[in-house]
């Protein structure tokens, strides 16, 4: 990635960072004659709703807390460390990292609101001695800053910014900055690793909830030319949990990238990547499913061992699988998974082919997969890595068809002509 782009890149901004539009008082969401408590009616309207959609299933996500426990805890040198946190939040993590022994703890937290509030719990708990809260996006603090508050640079940097895909949050981008300018060189970063993964599922219920199918008779078919089999959208976002409903995994699942939080850079993945798998179901491949999980003292995937203070005899890991978030309904309700629609692209371009004008009106067709098919997963990220899209297809298939980039669609003009 070049300089240029990577000084116009936008970064994910947390709720309630920025003045400006976003920052609207919650108060003035409500019609005049409505009652709000004092305690919320000043504070930014996108932050309350920031904490009251994830940020208390995520403090109450135990597991996750057990997991930043024993990460810090192996990183941290008792009275020697000095933590540099990214995103604060409540506090939590950078109380554990003084209980922890770390001599000094600078947490960042770029929310004034949520600030605050971590320097009343830091108080409350007796570590306000200890740890410093600085109120401001991290990359617009300076080395200098983090020095005065701690009296060198970190040698340990610890952070929880990922998202329901990996680095939704702009997690890489923030590391990258705070390894490069705020951290001394060879810091060690909580947690060093981590895995986004992509499976190809069955699933009747989504595909009742994402397709019209017939009733009573009637074909109502044609609303499917609307389906979107372009985005990644959030299990939360359909409202429900994906280990409730029954799925089959029709092949295992792909490495869509492994990412090492100590030194990779924003954009380390490319542009696009491929993964080639083997079905070991026969069915209808309705979606993509999306998680992710964050790992400490376990072998990176090209076999290179963890470094010596991730102790790698007892190797610790944070999934968003939903095979193994069953039991925690707050990660669920914190994270939840991604699944982006998948359509037949061989059937689209057969279709192109025989009538390009009548293509484009088409509806797309589900993709079948029968055991042993081997199956391509082309994979497009954006220049941070940040959006995901998939596109599944038998290698035979043509990789281009009836399916536009944006420069492509960009002459193209688009109406308002909403169904009803």
């Amino acid at each position: 990635m070049s300089e240029d782009e990577e000084e116009n890149r936008e970064y994910f901004v947390p709720p309630g960072a920025r003045a400006g539009s976003s920052s609207k008082a919650f108060g003035r969401d409500f019609d005049p004659h409505f009652l709000v408590p004092r305690r919320l009616a000043d504070k930014p309207a996108d932050l309350i709703e920031a904490v009251n959609d994830f940020h208390y299933a995520m403090m109450n996500d135990h597991p996750r807390n057990d997991f930043y426990r024993e990460c810090l805890r192996r990183a941290i040198e008792p009275g020697r460390s000095v933590v540099l946190e990214i995103g604060t939040g409540s506090g939590l993590l950078a109380m554990l990292a003084a209980r922890l022994g770390a001599q000094h703890v600078v947490a960042i937290e770029a929310s004034r609101s949520l600030a605050e509030l971590a320097r009343r719990n830091l108080v409350s708990n007796g570590l306000d001695r200890k740890v410093v809260v600085i109120s401001r996006l991290s990359t617009d603090v300076t080395p200098e800053e983090v020095v005065e508050a701690a009296g060198r640079l970190p040698d340990v940097v610890v952070s929880e910014l990922f998202g329901t895909l990996l680095l939704g949050e702009s997690a890489l981008d923030y590391l990258d900055d705070a390894r490069r300018r705020l951290a001394a060189p060879g810091a060690r970063v909580v947690p060093p690793r981590g895995v986004q993964y992509a499976a190809i599922v069955e699933c009747e219920d989504i595909a009742a909830i994402t397709s019209a199918r017939p009733w009573d008779g009637f074909s109502l078919a044609e609303v499917n030319l609307l389906q979107d089999t372009a985005s990644v959208v959030f299990t939360k976002q359909y409202g429900f949990r994906f280990s409730s409903v029954k799925s089959r995994q029709l092949a295992p699942p792909a490495v869509v990238f492994e990412v090492d939080f100590s030194r990779d850079s924003p954009g380390f993945a490319g542009p696009t990547l491929t993964r080639y798998l083997e079905a070991t179901q026969t069915g209808t491949a309705h979606c993509v499913l999306v998680y992710w999980e964050v790992a400490i003292g376990a072998p990176r995937l090209d076999g290179s061992p963890p470094d010596a203070w991730e102790c790698p005899d007892r190797p610790l890991a944070m999934s968003t699988d939903p095979a193994l978030t069953k039991s925690n309904f707050a990660r669920d309700m914190q994270w939840g998974q991604g699944l982006q629609l998948l359509e037949d692209v061989q059937a689209a371009n057969l279709a192109e082919l025989d009538d390009p004008l009548a293509a484009a009106t088409r509806p797309p067709t589900p993709l079948y997969v029968q055991a042993g098919d081997t199956l391509e997963l082309d994979v497009s990220l954006s220049d941070d890595s940040v959006v995901l899209q998939f596109i599944l297809r038998h290698p035979d298939a043509p990789a281009v068809g009836p399916f536009l980039t944006r420069e492509e669609d960009s002459g193209s003009s688009s109406t308002d002509d909403s169904p009803s």
